[in-house]
């Protein structure tokens, strides 16, 4: 699991801090030290309803606040009434192979998350049928990993820019089965639409990402979908000519899950829609021809809540 270590930190998510004035920062101790987060709540909460939670993890070298700014999920959280936290990772990435045999030792993050959670809960009434995870390169990672926890406790995630990780398919163990929303593009130069494999120390090939089509099989076999793909082209806007956008979903799926790819052909590794707030050589091409976060929490408000 060292090679994974080093190919997390082989990715240039050079970010910049952008502070959102609507969100405020809370803190608590967590394994002897202080872990943040940012927190928006819409204006319309009066305490007596509970609504929905998003959390939305930055990628390396990001923070909360630049989250918040890169996606603008508190516009739609205002619109449509749900919570959005934006936690910050303790360093320059977030630790998703945490607890997994081999990985260098890091904070849990995994715990961290859990007790975010809780630490909301003790003061906002927020509705535990429906925790959503989103996130972009390394957050995108993580939010797989939580989504992945055996009693995990999102109904769904988003993955931006991030494929399945190579460890996931023999250590995940979600149970019962997290819809599962990929946004990817094919020209993704850190994050290989392909996938990606290395030598490992032993001198054998290790596979560090599984690719995104495989990554989709995966989610979809958890569940219960059926195996072959819906196509649809999304309408062009005009804006995007070196990019388009392919949309696939299982033809079904049991018990109303759903499993959905958004692939931006000629894509970079970026939040689609967004521009100029990551480095161009990082970012490549972007799409407008939607905006992921509207995807993302259309996604999400369909979803089924957990049991």
């Amino acid at each position: 699991m060292m090679v994974l270590r080093i190919f997390c930190l082989a990715l240039l998510g050079l970010y910049s801090a952008w502070a959102f004035a609507d969100s405020t920062t809370q803190s608590f101790d967590f394994e002897g030290e202080a872990r943040s987060y940012e927190f928006f709540v819409p204006p319309t909460y009066d305490g007596s309803t509970a609504l929905p939670l998003v959390l939305a993890l930055h990628g390396r070298g990001g923070t909360g606040e630049h989250m918040a700014h890169l996606t603008g999920f508190d516009v739609r959280a205002a619109e449509h009434h749900f919570f959005v936290a934006y936690p910050n990772s303790p360093g320059e990435f977030w630790n998703y192979l945490y607890g997994i045999p081999g990985a260098i030792p890091g904070p849990d993050d995994v715990g961290f998350i859990y007790r975010l959670l809780d630490d909301i809960g003790r003061d906002y009434k927020i509705d535990r049928r429906r925790l959503f995870v989103a996130g972009i390169s390394s957050g995108g990672f993580m939010a797989q990993r939580l989504a992945c926890e055996k009693d995990s406790p999102f109904a769904a995630f988003a993955s931006v820019a991030a494929n399945g990780y190579g460890a996931m398919p023999g250590t995940c163990k979600a149970r019962p089965p997290i819809d599962a929303l990929y946004l990817h593009g094919t020209h993704d130069s850190l994050a290989p639409w392909q996938g990606q494999t290395v030598v490992g120390p032993d001198g054998q090939p290790q596979q560090v990402l599984m690719s995104i089509t495989d990554s989709m099989k995966f989610w979809s076999r958890l569940n219960d979908c059926d195996a072959e793909l819906e196509v649809r082209d999304l309408p062009r806007s005009g804006r995007s000519p070196e990019t388009r956008v392919e949309v696939y979903t299982p033809k079904s799926c049991a018990d109303g899950a759903q499993v959905m790819l958004y692939g931006i052909i000629g894509g970079g590794h970026n939040w689609p829609g967004t521009d100029g707030l990551m480095p161009p050589h990082i970012a490549g091409a972007v799409n407008y021809d939607f905006h992921a976060t509207d995807a993302i929490w259309s996604f999400f408000d369909r979803s089924r809540p957990r049991q």
